[in-house]
């Protein structure tokens, strides 16, 4: 209701800044997935050869609305598939579309589901607020389109909008090495525990942080503003404390240094989190008595390299390859290569990045040769990166037909 009430009084800003669409998909892919696996449902997501991969585009309110419509689609589709892409559409644009196989929805709610308050017969069995397409609406109209529906009762349904397609700065060389330390899949190692409070007022940033810490194995609590994250931090007295600096009841740097004058909760460390990459943002939360600045969006081994240099604090992989690195020279049985590659150019094809897990995880159980394929599998897949999926599955080809010769 909030979030309704501030858009329509115009309190919403759209920031168009340099958006990582692979990031965003691996965003999402962390706070869905469970709810995926749970329902047994498949989730694909697929960004077409095409389409940069950075954009200038409202990257916090593009999540807000895709993680919604993601959301209804798992919520709505029993069983089956749920997909989303994005492509250039025909008329040069960001083409975003979220597609299920779901219940799908009657032709005369088709435009009433977008209205506050509003719910289809059963999306009110479902649950929900009935608020989550008009605000996802009212931000899209504010980017520069409209949401639109296509659907059939008993068939599913596709939701889709554009957007403009503006090219961001190419991705730095020093960006796309992955930096040395715990990488995408970390955990923490045996023994350890960490409890961390997330605070941020955006429901979405909170949400994918959150996930992100806990597929490590830490525990977290949120709180969804300054004076919250203060009460929370004297009553619980979590290991450490990751602030966004942009609040609207008490910014993080405010927070901060409530934290820092108060004897119960001084000793806490704050690491910082806000979407300014500027010098000034940093300086200002390290005066604070911030111990560390992290730039949203998120990136998880720079989170788990930062906990892990400023805690005591230890993290294990399974992935110790760099990125951009061969995968390792292993002896397969005749044939084996080549059914790897066909069964990975088959995942690669539909872009179904659970289905890719899915067969990482079926080869760890198998020969040591095919467990350290499977680590580079769930590497690459965790990234987004297809070309590197598309050149191992070559390569595996390519060397099972040496060996069968």
């Amino acid at each position: 209701v909030l979030d309704l009430s501030k858009i329509e009084a115009g309190r919403i800003e759209i920031e168009p800044t340099a958006t990582d669409l692979a990031q965003l998909l691996t965003d999402l892919h962390y706070v869905l997935g469970e709810a995926v696996r749970d329902k047994g449902l498949r989730l694909t997501a697929a960004i077409a050869p095409d389409v940069p991969r950075r954009v200038i585009v409202d990257g916090r309110h593009l999540r807000q609305v895709l993680l919604n419509l993601l959301g209804n689609a798992i919520r709505f589709t029993p069983a089956g598939a749920v997909d989303l892409r994005v492509g250039i559409a025909r008329s040069g644009r960001l083409l975003f579309e979220v597609c299920d196989t779901g219940i799908g929805i009657e032709p005369d709610a088709l435009e009433a589901i977008f209205e506050a308050f509003t719910q289809t017969r059963t999306g009110a069995q479902a649950g929900g607020s009935g608020l989550g397409l008009a605000i996802s609406q009212h931000l899209i109209r504010r980017m520069g389109d409209q949401l639109r529906v296509d659907s059939q009762p008993g068939k599913g349904s596709r939701f889709y909008f554009e957007l403009p397609l503006v090219p961001g700065p190419p991705v730095d060389s020093r960006e796309s090495c992955e930096p040395a330390g715990p990488t995408l899949d970390a955990r923490l190692a045996p023994g350890q525990h960490l409890t961390a409070l997330v605070v941020d007022d955006s429901t979405v940033s909170r949400r994918i942080l959150a996930s992100l810490l806990e597929s490590a194995g830490i525990s977290v609590m949120t709180a969804g503003g300054g004076f919250e994250a203060l009460e929370l931090a004297r009553r619980h007295g979590p290991d450490v404390v990751l602030m966004d600096l942009r609040m609207a009841d008490l910014d993080g740097l405010e927070a901060t240094r409530r934290l820092r004058a108060d004897a119960v909760t001084s000793h806490i460390p704050v690491i910082a989190v806000t979407a300014s990459a500027f010098g000034d943002s940093r300086r200002a939360a390290r005066e604070a008595g911030c111990i560390d600045h992290l730039s949203k969006p998120i990136r998880a081994e720079a989170l788990f390299a930062s906990l892990q240099a400023h805690l005591d604090v230890r993290f294990a992989s399974s992935l110790q390859l760099p990125a951009g690195e061969p995968e390792p020279e292993v002896d397969l049985p005749d044939g084996r290569g080549r059914a790897i590659a066909a069964r990975l150019a088959d995942a690669l094809a539909l872009g179904d990045v659970t289905d890719l897990e899915r067969f990482a995880g079926e080869l760890e159980t198998g020969p040591a040769g095919e467990a350290a394929i499977a680590e580079r599998i769930r590497r690459l897949a965790a990234g987004f990166d297809f070309d590197g999926l598309r050149g191992l599955s070559e390569r595996l080809a390519a060397r099972g037909e040496r060996t069968d010769a």
